[in-house]
């Protein structure tokens, strides 16, 4: 608690920053797939592409897709993300042109849809998550290319594409880069059983708010190596990836991954689409800090 007290000052934070539209709700929005957050938060700090099916109401894939942007926070998600896209969108053909050439992939964009129409066209989207309808109704059965990661009792699914590995380089980074795992389906963060636990236990707790503040925190974990690397750039163009990932020291639930995972990880979030906007933000901050504490004269200043 300590530690993460320590990161939320050094980033100059009090409260939860509220994600893109104020106050979501993360476990109300998954529930009773919540064990599906976590690779839902890797996702959306990744900027990995994400559809969000269901056959209901817009309401539901619409909460679904703002709870995932706010899962990220303090990163601001700054990707292309669409509560509620149908095929009527401007952009439509678009997407689906980049979903048939396999283009996806590197657009960081998250949708809701309810049309089952858009799932066959997009048939080969890399992630999706989809839920049942509250109001009665089914989804759709996966495919021979789709490997299912999690699945609830009620048929709620997360799915991934499957993809071939691509052939190993020679000379290529040992830790992986991101467009080896475009290629994989495999997701790195997998659910802390502990506080899973505790979000499926019954208790007049606000599940939700729990949900938040656990999400926040493993945020600020995750963003707790680069500090010491922010008070030495002078600029955000002067941050070296392979020196950081070399000297990466993970803290918290990140520590305990394998360090080819969890370099890895820290490689998709720096070359995804919220590294640069993060990273340029909190040197601005900083700079603006040195710059008041540099103005600042002190009484003796004064009177000298």
């Amino acid at each position: 608690a300590e530690e993460l007290d320590f990161v939320a000052d050094q980033l100059g934070l009090t409260t939860i920053p509220p994600g893109p539209s104020g106050q979501c709700q993360p476990y109300s929005a998954f529930a009773p797939l919540s064990s599906c957050l976590w690779p839902l938060w890797e996702v959306a700090l990744c900027g990995e592409p994400l559809v969000i099916f269901s056959p209901d109401y817009p309401t539901r894939v619409a909460g679904a897709v703002l709870a995932v942007t706010s899962l990220i926070s303090p990163v601001e998600y700054m990707g292309d993300y669409r509560p509620y896209f149908t095929i009527y969108d401007g952009d439509f053909e678009y997407y689906r042109n980049c979903v048939q050439s396999n283009a996806i992939s590197s657009q960081a964009a998250i949708f809701g849809v309810t049309n089952p129409m858009i799932m066959q066209l997009w048939a080969r989207f890399p992630t999706g998550l989809l839920l049942r309808p509250l109001h009665g109704g089914t989804l759709p059965l996966p495919e021979a290319h789709h490997q299912v990661l999690l699945e609830s009792p009620q048929g709620e699914r997360l799915q991934r594409l499957r993809r071939e590995p691509l052939p190993k380089v020679k000379g290529t980074k040992p830790w992986g880069s991101i467009m080896d795992d475009q290629h994989d389906e495999r997701l790195i963060m997998q659910p802390d059983e502990q506080f899973l636990a505790l979000l499926e236990t019954p208790c007049d707790e606000d599940k939700d708010q729990m949900a938040r503040r656990y999400f926040y925190e493993l945020t600020l974990a995750f963003l707790r190596p680069f500090l010491p690397h922010l008070k030495l750039l002078k600029g955000p163009e002067a941050f070296n990836e392979e020196s950081f990932l070399a000297s990466l020291q993970p803290v918290g639930p990140f520590s305990q991954l394998p360090r080819a995972d969890c370099q890895l990880l820290y490689d998709r979030f720096i070359n995804g689409i919220n590294f640069q906007p993060w990273l340029t933000k909190e040197l601005a901050k900083q700079h603006l800090n040195d710059k008041d504490s540099a103005g600042a004269v002190s009484p003796s200043d004064e009177s000298a």
